[in-house]
């Protein structure tokens, strides 16, 4: 084990809870090209908007953050 890690981020994907039902990806660009045990999370963050301005609703309940597949 060299201790070597990396980490991809996907952009987000904005929906609005009203929003018609639709199909989206969430596969970020690239994979990190190290050797090892990897981790697929997905992360969920509800934001209010308001005046405009989106607020995160920083209460630990709404927002998740989930093992989606270990490889």
């Amino acid at each position: 084990m060299t201790g070597d890690s990396a980490i991809v981020v996907s952009e987000p994907v904005r929906l609005a809870i009203n929003a018609d039902t639709q199909a989206l990806s969430v596969k970020p660009a690239a994979a990190p090209e190290l050797e090892g045990t990897r981790f697929i999370l997905l992360a969920t963050d509800f934001v209010q908007v308001v005046n405009n301005v989106d607020y995160s609703m920083n209460n630990s309940s709404y927002n998740v953050l989930a093992i989606v597949e270990v490889i």
